[in-house]
C-alpha cells in the first residue's frame, strides 16, 4: 500500500505538457534515484481528489528507491532510515493541479498582508476554480503567486517520497536543476500531510 500519510514532493511544471513522463522517468532512472518500477499506470488510489476535477486523466506510477537515492536527498538530524515500504511515485498528466493536505495553512495576501483564511473554501466550492481573492482587498492570485511556506504546491507532474515530514529532508540542488530540463520547466518542492488535489482551470 503506498504511504500517503507524510510525503515529501517535488513539482514540475510543464509548458502544453504531454500526458507521458517519460523524461522524467529516464532521468530518476539513470541516475538511480528510482529502482524498480512495482505499479504502472494504476488509479490514483489513496490520493483523495474532488469530484468535480476529473476532466484530466492522470497518471500513477510506482518504483522502489534506488541505489542512489541518498545522494539526492539529504536527511537533517538523526541518520536517515528508509522504511522498508517507502516509495518514490510519479503522478502526471496534461492538466495543472493544487496538491494540498491537512498540513497546508492559509497564505497571506502580498497586497495587503492580510491571511486568505477561506482558501480552502473558495478551492472546494466551485467547479471551475482558477484563483484566490483576497476577502479584504480584492487581489487575485494564481497558486504559484502566493506563498504555502512549502505546505502547497502547484504542476502537473508530481515525484512524490513517501514516509517524509515537515522538514525531515531536502531535495538537493542537483535533483532540482535536473527535472527543470536545464531551465525550460519550473521546479519546486513541498511537504504534505493527508494529500489532496484539485484541477486549476485556465492556470
Amino acid at each position: 500500500m503506498i504511504n500517503n500519510d507524510h510525503q515529501l514532493i517535488i513539482a514540475i511544471s510543464i509548458p502544453n505538457p504531454p500526458v507521458e513522463t517519460d523524461f522524467v522517468n529516464s532521468l530518476l532512472s539513470s541516475i538511480a534515484f528510482i529502482g524498480d518500477n512495482l505499479i504502472d499506470n494504476s488509479p490514483k488510489t489513496n490520493i483523495q481528489s474532488n469530484s468535480q476535477t476529473q476532466a484530466g486523466e492522470q497518471t500513477l506510477q510506482v518504483f522502489a528507491v534506488g541505489e542512489k537515492f541518498f545522494s539526492y536527498i539529504t536527511y537533517l538530524g538523526c541518520s536517515p532510515f528508509v522504511e522498508p515500504s517507502t516509495n518514490v511515485s510519479i503522478l502526471s498528466g496534461a492538466a495543472t493541479r493544487f496538491i494540498y493536505g491537512t498540513n497546508t495553512e492559509s497564505p497571506t495576501c502580498q497586497s495587503c498582508r492580510n491571511k486568505i483564511e477561506d482558501w480552502r473554501h473558495q478551492l472546494e466550492s466551485t467547479t471551475h476554480f482558477s484563483q484566490w481573492r483576497c476577502a479584504t482587498c480584492g487581489t487575485d492570485y494564481s497558486a504559484d503567486q502566493l506563498r504555502w511556506r512549502k505546505r502547497a504546491g502547484a504542476g502537473n507532474i508530481f515525484v512524490m517520497v513517501d514516509g517524509i515530514y515537515q522538514n525531515e529532508a531536502l531535495p538537493n540542488d542537483e535533483l532540482l536543476e535536473s527535472l527543470t530540463g536545464a531551465g525550460a520547466y519550473k521546479c519546486d518542492y513541498f511537504y504534505i500531510t493527508a494529500i489532496q488535489q484539485r484541477e486549476l482551470i485556465g492556470d
